[in-house]
């Protein structure tokens, strides 16, 4: 009876890991760390072991992804986009999330309930909030996320991003261009995914969607304005 109830324990303790938000035992503030001497050491440390990414929900693994010690590498780039480049090839985290049938509709409605001023009680850690969010952002960007949308789901996603827009323009931490080129990323991307004729005449616009260099302030409102014809579609 004794060891029954051990195993029943052992299976129970298992699904519960997996059904959560995966905590980096290994990170910056571990004194663990300061062990690990190269950065293919320390990044390795911080992938999520296989047998968890099976088994956890999109929703955790999400969450998962936004709590990644290593997440802020993307700002260490000139462009956003190469800067998640980077962090996408060297974390299965976010491999196995862009391989989520369901990572579109999950993200999307994320980041409708993700307040940029950080009230919320998500489980996303709160450490560099706001670059957490645009990481977030940039996520939601890419390509591979915004084709697993609905029509519907994508004017909602332009739509929501629009707004968070104007959300920055008025919050003195995203109040800049970098702070705000993930949001007009997602913006431009699914416009383009849906309608390529209403940005292909802009020439700097089209580079922006592609490189997230965004070289000429007055792409903003063109972008803008983009938005508000496509969600009149």
């Amino acid at each position: 009876m004794k060891k029954y109830s051990i195993i029943c324990i052992f299976i129970l303790y298992t699904l519960s890991a997996f059904s959560q938000v995966y905590d980096y035992k290994i990170n910056p503030n571990n004194k663990n760390w300061n062990e690990l001497k190269t950065e293919a050491e320390r990044l390795n440390a911080l992938q999520i072991p296989q047998i968890i990414l099976e088994k956890i929900s999109t929703d955790d693994l999400i969450i998962s992804c936004l709590n990644y010690p290593a997440f802020g590498h993307y700002l260490a780039y000139n462009y956003q986009q190469t800067g998640f480049d980077y962090v996408y090839n060297n974390f299965n985290g976010l491999q196995e999330l862009f391989n989520r049938k369901d990572a579109g509709k999950k993200l999307l409605n994320l980041y409708k309930s993700f307040a940029i001023e950080g009230n919320n009680s998500l489980g996303i850690d709160t450490a560099y909030l706001s670059i957490r969010f645009n990481f977030l952002e940039l996520i939601i960007s890419q390509e591979i996320i915004i084709k697993q949308l609905s029509f519907k789901e994508k004017q909602e996603l332009v739509e929501v991003a629009q707004n968070k827009y104007y959300s920055k323009i008025n919050n003195e931490t995203f109040n800049s261009i970098y702070g705000i080129i993930p949001t007009l990323l997602i913006i431009t991307r699914t416009i383009n995914e849906v309608n390529q004729d209403l940005l292909k005449n802009y020439s700097s616009v089209v580079v922006f969607m592609q490189t997230s260099q965004l070289s000429d302030k007055n792409d903003i409102s063109i972008i803008i304005n983009s938005s508000s014809k496509f969600l009149k579609q």
